[in-house]
């Protein structure tokens, strides 16, 4: 049954003759008689062998079964890899569109542009979320939170910052859920905005972004080496909506600024492995 259940019924129809020729020879060795005749274990060599022979074909069809149930899910786990891609492909299309419609509509309104500005932002990072996921279909509902947050920094450096201010990334490779993910990512988006619009003159800067983790803890940190107080900017809804972004998963903020510039703090518990 091993040799069928490993190589299939060729194998175990072989292991169970060898088995046989070894009954044979030790356990029935009298099954033909001295005077002739044929004794009472033939009887008992052919139910034995019977017994071998059912018991290998249940076995052979057992595994073949088996396999074919295992390649109908292999190949239906495949077909489902493709479509989630393909969404999630589309996904990241239909948010980068969105945000280019908002970011490209004219209004007389500067308020109103501004506002519409930073929705735009807020969307392409969320459809930056989408470019992990196809890459991570082992475990498609984690993405490394260090690598996001620099792919945001890296957006931000390159269309946003201007040429006298650096924007740099450290980061610990954090596996978190893609809600959390979504949400420390607009967080830190509107934090490195804030900074790159308010905290500097028409002197250099530098703002760092930092994720740490300890075993019970992640630290997300936004600091600038301004002069201005880029927190100014984050009074009202701006600032309400941080907040309760910060809530949904069950995050604390904390905003100060010294002579240091600013620093933006978001702490929230690590997600168990389980």
């Amino acid at each position: 049954m091993i040799a069928t259940l490993v190589a299939g019924g060729r194998a175990g129809t072989i292991a169970a003759v060898c088995c046989q020729l070894l009954t044979i020879r030790y356990v029935f060795p009298n099954w033909v008689s001295v005077h002739g005749g044929i004794t009472t274990d033939l009887a008992n060599i052919l139910l034995s062998t019977a017994a071998l022979a059912g018991s290998i074909w249940a076995t052979a069809a057992y595994r073949s079964a088996a396999a074919l149930v295992r390649s109908q899910c292999e190949r239906r786990v495949q077909t489902l890899s493709l479509f989630i891609d393909e969404m999630d492909h589309r996904t990241k299309n239909n948010f980068q569109i969105a945000a280019g419609l908002l970011a490209h509509q004219s209004t007389g309104n500067p308020d109103l542009a501004h506002e519409l500005d930073k929705a735009a932002s807020r969307l392409e990072t969320i459809a930056s979320v989408y470019q992990d996921l196809s890459s991570r279909m082992a475990t498609p509902q984690v993405i490394d939170l260090g690598g996001h947050i620099c792919r945001i920094a890296s957006l931000l450096r390159t269309g946003a910052a201007p040429d006298h201010v650096e924007v740099i990334c450290r980061v610990d490779p954090i596996d978190v859920p893609v809600q959390s993910a979504i949400v420390i990512g607009i967080i830190v988006n509107e934090w490195v905005t804030n900074a790159l619009k308010h905290a500097f003159d028409d002197g250099g800067g530098l703002i760092g972004v930092k994720v740490t983790a300890t075993t019970s803890t992640i630290e997300v940190v936004v600091q600038d080496d301004g002069g201005r107080d880029a927190a100014t900017d984050m009074a009202g809804h701006g600032g309400d909506l941080m907040q309760s972004l910060a809530e949904v998963i069950s995050a604390r903020i904390a905003i100060s600024h010294g002579n240091g510039g600013t620093c933006c703090t978001l702490t929230l518990d690590r997600p168990h492995s389980g």
